[in-house]
Parts: C-alpha cells; structure tokens; sequence
C-alpha cells in the first residue's frame, strides 16, 4: 500500500494506497488505468485486473504475481478440491480419470442446472463422488441475480442471465466476449442451483473455450480427450496422441509466458505442445501470440489462437 501511494504521488494523482476498499476498488481496473509506471508497462501488465469485478476474488493474473504468497484464495480452493480429489482416490486410476473427465465437463456445461438435472447426472457416479458434488460443487441460486420468481438462462452456456440496462447480460465472461446476449430457457428461480464461486472461477471461466475447442475439433473428427488424467491438460487428441493442449486467456502475455516457461505442466509430456488463446482474447489484446511467442522462445510449446488451432489440427 506504501508502494502504491509513493508511486501515485510521485505521478503528480492522487493517493489511492492510504485506505485498503480505496485500493481495492482500484484493483478490479486494469493496473495501467491506475498505475500508470514504466515497469508496469514493460512487464506488459498494462490490462492486468487483480480482482474480479464479478464475483471480488483475486484473478488469475494475481495469483500468478503473488506466487509464493499464502493466502485465502488458495486455501479456499483446496478445501473446494481435496473431497473430490479424495473421492475419487477410492478407484481405479482408469474409473478416476473418466469420473473427473464426466464432472468436470458435466459443471462448465451446466454452470447453472435444475435439482432434477444435477440429481440425474449424480446417480450415475460412485456414492462418494456423487456426495462431494451435492454437498460442494453446486449452492442455491442467489435471489439477488433474479428478478421475480424465474430466472433465464444463456442460450450458449447454461449461465444465468442478468438484467443490465439494455437487456440481459450473460455472466460467463468468456462466453459475453465471443456471443451477443442470446436468451435461452426461463425456468423457475427455486429449482436453480449454481456452481460455487471457486469453480466459476476455476473451471467454468477457462472451461467455456475448452469446450469450445473440443467441440469444433470433435466436429472434424479428432478423438478429443477432455481433462485426461485428471488435468494432465485441458485436451488431447486420443489416448497415445502427441498432441497436448492447454488453453489459457491471461490479459498478459507476458505474464503467461514467463509462467509457462517455468512451470510448463502436463504439456512436457507430450510431443507437440500446444499453448492455445482464445480468439476473443487474442482479438482484445493487440499482438497477443507474438508476444507470448516472444516469451517462449527456447521453448518446445507454440502459441496458437483457438481457430489457428482448428485450422493446424485439420480434419482427422
């Protein structure tokens, strides 16, 4: 907080590091709307939001900067996790992984779902597994999101949708950057429940263009792996294949190819390493890919937008 009063003073603005909501409001605009330094811009974290406006959780960006700091979020997002990872631990490593792949593509599907729709996925998965998700994963619909007794759904995601002067406005980043608003199903608010606040943030965020990617190169034949492994990576093409996708949409380059080329992941596994960035990112972000190719040079993983991917891949 010091730091970012001496920083604002020295700029001639006002002091926005003196009261710790000042400084966290501040914190859910991008660094170099109100932290205007040469070494912010260098770094390229010029468009980098430490807390989402949403749902006021450190972003993804944050926890990269901060690493090596303890803190809530990732305290949080162990407890979210360990019962699941347990339960699943009471099985086969071949029933594990298909267990986790069937959850986890079920939840970024269905950010939203009908007790009888969550209940019908659940009974088809071991006591354990189906526990942890009633009791963790999913919590009713806040009141607060609704207005009356319905509720309308995303017509791509399955999110809910919010009343924003204008229209609805869906609540899946990811999905609002690609789609126009397009309304799908109004149902009754009581018999929504919704994932909690660390999934949307860890699965159902990035999991909107995993999907994506996987459905557009299912479309053209590939044998697609969703999470094999238990998240080894986000997708393969086939048990035995080279190829090993992850897709990432920081709002830096620079902060994502530094990370990668330190810690690659799953991706060291495969042959063909591919870092894979969403369109609408790659749209949002000028130069997006040379510059996270820039940071990965020396490095055996390649940059691709999403539909550069689906062009590279080609049919099966």
């Amino acid at each position: 907080m010091a730091l970012v009063s001496r920083a604002r003073l020295t700029l001639g603005l006002s002091d926005v590091g003196a009261e710790i909501h000042q400084l966290l409001a501040q914190c859910t605009k991008p660094l170099g709307e109100w932290l205007p330094l040469p070494a912010v811009k260098e770094a390229g974290l010029n468009a980098v939001c430490l807390i989402d406006a949403e749902d006021y959780m450190p972003t993804l960006e944050a926890e990269e900067l901060s690493e090596g700091f303890g803190g809530m979020t990732g305290l949080l997002e162990e407890q979210v996790f360990a019962a699941f990872q347990d339960s699943l631990s009471k099985h086969s490593a071949k029933d594990a992984n298909d267990y986790y792949t069937a959850v986890r593509t079920f939840v970024v599907r269905n950010p939203v779902a009908t007790r009888k729709q969550l209940l019908k996925f659940l009974a088809a998965l071991p006591s354990a597994v189906w526990a942890c998700i009633e009791q963790q994963f999913y919590e009713p619909l806040p009141g607060a999101l609704v207005a009356g007794e319905t509720a309308t759904l995303c017509g791509h995601c399955n999110n809910v949708m919010t009343a924003q002067p204008g229209g609805l406005r869906c609540m899946t980043a990811a999905c609002a950057a690609e789609h126009a608003a397009t309304p799908g199903r109004t149902l009754p608010a009581a018999d929504l429940l919704r994932l909690n606040r660390s999934l949307r943030k860890y699965w159902l965020e990035p999991g909107i263009d995993e999907i994506r990617l996987a459905d557009r190169l299912a479309a053209r034949g590939h044998t697609v792996r969703m999470y094999p492994n238990r998240d080894m990576v986000d997708l393969d093409l086939g048990e035995g294949s080279p190829v090993g996708i992850d897709l990432k949409a920081y709002s830096s380059p620079e902060l994502l190819g530094e990370r990668l080329r330190r810690r690659p992941g799953g991706l060291k596994n495969y042959k063909t390493q591919l870092l894979v960035i969403p369109d609408w990112m790659a749209r949002r972000v000028p130069h997006y890919v040379e510059r996270v190719s820039a940071c990965l040079e020396g490095s055996s993983i390649r940059a691709l937008t999403l539909s550069d991917t689906v062009e590279v891949l080609g049919h099966a």
